[in-house]
């Protein structure tokens, strides 16, 4: 494994007494350092060829002990940051780039994704990563979350975008299948008890 690190005092002079490991330290560039009669090995030139041409320099947030996390891609990192600081919804229009898929979970083997994530953090938001997405809502787990977890106004438009996406009949599926034992109606309490009737009102009539 191969170190990059820089002096925190650019002016700070190399070891220059020698002792049992060197004579000596010195900053050369890669050409100085060939053109030195011996050297103890190649890899270096190999790198510092690697750094000059623009090679990545990958942050010391990417090791992580064995149960921690792996560090999320910049991009989503940065979208995640706007939706968890409950900044505006208008600054995720920037972010929100083609690679961006808002409906795949966020880590491997869980369930949460951006789409979970927008739902608690307001309407706008979750409008703008519904249509970001292509319109496409994996719409069973992201409704059962949703009457949980938000606020009326935002259950109120997953419930009328999963009727723009399904027919009558596949709402009325998706809303009644258990989800971990429980169905939408098990788990929506209070205003989104009444929104959520409402609405399967409105899909019968």
């Amino acid at each position: 494994m191969i170190f990059y690190a820089e002096p925190r005092d650019p002016d700070q002079k190399p070891k220059a007494v020698a002792d049992e490991e060197s004579l000596e330290a010195r900053w050369v560039t890669v050409e100085e350092f060939k053109a030195f009669s011996k050297i103890r090995g190649y890899e270096l030139v190999d790198w510092g060829n690697y750094i000059d041409n623009g090679g990545q320099i990958f942050p010391m947030s990417t090791f992580t002990d064995e149960v921690e996390d792996v560090p999320l891609p910049p991009n989503l990192a940065a979208i995640v940051e706007v939706l968890s600081s409950k900044a505006p919804a208008s600054a995720l229009q920037p972010l929100l780039t083609p690679s961006v898929k808002p409906n795949e979970p966020l880590r491997a083997g869980r369930t949460r994704t951006l789409m979970h994530m927008a739902a608690s953090h307001s309407a706008e938001a979750t409008v703008m990563m519904v249509k970001h997405g292509g319109r496409v809502l994996k719409a069973s787990n992201l409704i059962h979350f949703a009457a949980k977890e938000c606020s009326p106004d935002v259950l109120e438009v997953l419930l009328h975008q999963l009727l723009e996406e399904a027919s009558p009949e596949m709402c009325i599926g998706n809303i009644m299948t258990p989800v971990i034992g429980n169905t939408v109606s098990d788990i929506a309490k209070g205003q989104n008890a009444k929104v959520l009737q409402a609405f399967i009102e409105k899909l019968k009539s």
